[in-house]
């Protein structure tokens, strides 16, 4: 038989593949070859990046042992001291951020330096943590929140500042007192780690019922050393009163001095509520004085028979004097010759002063200085380049060769008088200047002989206004009162400086650090603090003010600033406050407040409607599904309490709900209590929206008026109800406050008429 008829005999698989079908075992060996060259292409990869890990490995152990060998060396520790404070804390961070980004710790001073960065720019700040080991932006936060700024005098601070006089000598505890007043915008924020509101004139002891719309802070400047202190703040609305200023003042004097410094002067712009305050003060002080025989000429006044010189801002004056020139001519007595000031010669002046090729006489004089509805009023800078030696003397060039009038040459005059008597209150070196007014005053110093020789010309100025009366012109010439202000500065200035020779040997003083540049520059950089804010409200001011305070002023002086920047730095640290809230003892009796209470309740009540009860029952449903993810989770028993067993066909959680099992469904009984609680809650905002104690007061009165035995789950129970109560009263406290803020924005006219702040607002 041949062969291919043959039984067919069983051979083993390799064999198989061998000897059987030829395309099919090509086929399997081609596979098994592919195979095996991905299996050693991956095993070399995984190879070679194993190589590469540890080579990275070996690498980042030798940086350690190389980093912790610099850090004991003492060549390294020498170099690092010679740093910078801040550069040290951010190497050493850098050298000892070796752990995981979750087990890394972060001292005090680290977080400070980084809130530094953080606070001049959020964007540079997210860019260098890409780089750099930093701390996250939420650490930072609670630095801010971890201790509390509120207005009116600051215990703890002052308690610091005891402790840093004692290492003081007795020159540097020599201090001037600065307040001043900084526009804010009217707004509510619910701050609920300080359990109240925020947004209503505060004074440290009580709140009004109106919007805040201005900070008063008071400032501590060393008349003898580059520091500053921020001492307290409070909000007011349209200015604080006279008799409310005078009792701050005084209040804020004794506690300054209790410290152990000694306020020396007291330093403010002359708006007519200071200039009041400070003209009751002295005319006290003479009385008194009067009254003991002792001579009343004096321009100081006493607080606890301690002497306080009170001074006027000099810029302030500087730019009142222009103010009035723009649109009054002056007449004055120079010499026994009487003499005008006239604006309109500064115009003749720029209208000649073309020169060729912009070389001109008096290059800085500009139309935004001279030109009314281009000048900025409110630089000082402008001012002082207008009353200037230099265009003093193009005026009376001009004037004596014809090219202008001679009348010219009593602008001229005025010019010079102002340019050297701004020099004098200005001085900024120990050592002669160029203009010798701008050293610094000491004994026969020219400063004396200046303001002997001013005093009978300022004494002479009056400023000619036009008004009409009965259609006929009635001339009048008055003394202005930032004149009348000059002349109580010269005078003060001579009688604080014979009293702090005599009594503190002092023998030279800096004029320039008797103005209120400090508290300006501080002003400005609150609203530079993180993001250009030109007006924050209430709230922004206090983060702003924490964190300025917290570390050391860092804020970048602004190129368009209203005043020269100062280099002063702060008198204490004040990094000690974090972290060390005192709890507040709030000691007050909700009960007697209950009545009126009950009937703002009975009011809400009767103006209820259909609308506004389903908005209550949809953020009734938005509670329970915070308190599921927060509090009972999948806890059956609290479900079956607050929720009903089949969803409201007719209500308005079913008609949004796009899944129809998305949004929670609320009992009636859990409805019943969220509406009591809506009642307590808006009638407090209604009845006490400035208690300083807002949620411990909301607190009582929601366990007086609600029944929470709805609530049966044993394990729950507790913190279930605190969640509850606590998120209803954020959520509808936040509402009002935005509503209120809504209104103040012009964003809506739909209110209560039944909400005394709401109807303020409008």
């Amino acid at each position: 038989m041949p062969l291919t008829q043959s039984p067919q005999m069983t051979m083993p698989l390799a064999e198989q593949y061998l000897v059987g079908d030829e395309p099919a075992s090509a086929s399997i060996l081609s596979r098994e070859k592919c195979f095996k060259k991905r299996e050693s292409s991956a095993i070399k990869k995984l190879t070679r990046k194993l190589h590469e890990m540890r080579q990275k490995c070996k690498m980042q152990s030798k940086k350690i042992r190389f980093a912790k060998k610099l850090t004991l060396s003492k060549s390294f520790l020498t170099t690092i001291e010679k740093l910078p404070d801040a550069a040290q804390i951010f190497i050493k961070l850098q050298l000892k951020g070796t752990k995981k980004p979750r087990g890394r710790r972060y001292t005090r001073n680290e977080k400070i330096m980084a809130l530094s960065i953080y606070k001049q720019s959020p964007k540079a700040y997210n860019l260098l943590k890409k780089m750099f080991i930093l701390p996250s932006k939420r650490c930072l936060q609670k630095i801010l929140s971890s201790f509390q700024m509120k207005p009116g005098i600051n215990a703890e601070i002052l308690e610091n500042l005891k402790k840093q006089v004692q290492h003081m000598t007795a020159e540097k505890r020599l201090v001037n007192l600065l307040f001043d007043e900084v526009s804010l915008a009217p707004g509510m924020v619910y701050n609920d780690f300080l359990n109240e509101i925020i947004g209503f004139p505060d004074d440290g002891s009580k709140k009004a019922k109106d919007i805040a719309d201005r900070a008063l802070v008071f400032m501590i400047k060393g008349i003898k050393s580059k520091t500053k202190q921020p001492i307290l703040f409070i909000f007011t609305k349209s200015g604080i009163k006279k008799q409310e200023l005078k009792d701050l003042l005084i209040e804020t004097i004794k506690s300054v001095n209790s410290t152990g410094l000694k306020v020396v002067s007291a330093i403010c712009d002359q708006c007519p509520t200071n200039v009041a305050v400070i003209r009751e003060l002295r005319e006290e002080t003479q009385k008194k004085y009067a009254v003991e025989g002792k001579p009343t000429q004096t321009t100081f006044f006493e607080v606890d028979n301690t002497k306080v010189f009170p001074l006027f801002d000099t810029p302030h004056l500087l730019k009142g004097v222009r103010n009035n020139l723009l649109n009054k001519d002056a007449k004055f007595m120079l010499n026994g010759q009487e003499r005008w000031a006239k604006w309109e010669h500064l115009k003749m002046l720029l209208a000649i002063d073309v020169g060729d090729d912009e070389i001109r006489l008096v290059n800085k004089l500009t139309e935004s200085l001279i030109n009314k509805e281009k000048l900025k009023k409110m630089k000082v800078k402008l001012a002082a380049q207008v009353f200037s030696q230099r265009v003093s003397s193009a005026l009376r060039f001009s004037g004596k060769h014809g090219i202008l009038p001679a009348e010219c040459e009593g602008t001229a005059d005025f010019l010079l008088i102002f340019d050297k008597l701004f020099d004098s209150f200005n001085g900024h070196s120990y050592q002669d200047d160029s203009k010798m007014y701008k050293s610094c005053v000491k004994k026969n110093s020219p400063h004396f002989q200046l303001w002997d020789d001013l005093l009978p010309t300022l004494e002479s100025i009056r400023f000619k206004s036009i008004s009409k009366k009965n259609g006929i012109d009635q001339i009048k010439y008055e003394m202005i009162p930032s004149i009348k202000n000059w002349i109580l500065n010269i005078k003060t200035f001579k009688e604080m400086w014979e009293y702090l020779s005599s009594n503190y040997k002092i023998t030279n003083l800096i004029t320039r650090n008797f103005n209120q540049d400090p508290l300006e520059n501080f002003f400005s950089s609150i609203r530079s603090n993180g993001v250009r804010n030109i007006n924050p409200n209430c709230y922004q001011f206090i983060n702003a003010y924490k964190t300025l305070i917290v570390n050391n002023y860092n804020s970048p002086h602004s190129a368009g600033a209203n005043c020269e920047e100062d280099y002063n730095s702060v008198m204490q640290s004040l990094s000690c406050l974090i972290g060390s809230n005192r709890a507040d003892s709030n000691t007050v009796d909700f009960a007697c407040n209950i009545d009126s209470l009950l009937s703002v309740m009975t009011e809400i009540k009767n103006n209820d409607s259909l609308l506004h009860a389903e908005s209550k029952k949809y953020v009734t449903g938005y509670v329970i599904k915070k308190s599921k993810t927060k509090v009972f989770k999948s806890c059956t028993n609290c479900v079956n309490n607050l929720c009903r067993s089949s969803a409201d066909l007719e209500s308005f959680n079913y008609e949004i709900d796009y899944t129809k099992r998305s949004l929670f469904h609320p009992s009636d009984k859990f409805i019943d209590l969220m509406n009591n609680m809506y009642y307590v809650i808006v009638a407090c905002l209604r009845n006490n929206p400035t208690s300083k104690c807002l949620k411990d007061e909301i607190k009582f009165y929601i366990d007086c008026a609600c029944d929470f035995n709805i609530i049966t789950c044993r394990k729950h129970k507790g913190d279930l109800i605190d969640f509850i109560i606590n998120l209803s009263i954020k959520l509808i406290v936040h509402s009002w406050c935005l509503g209120v803020n809504r209104l103040l924005n012009g964003k809506t006219r739909c209110f209560d008429r039944n909400d005394q702040i709401k109807e303020k607002v409008t």
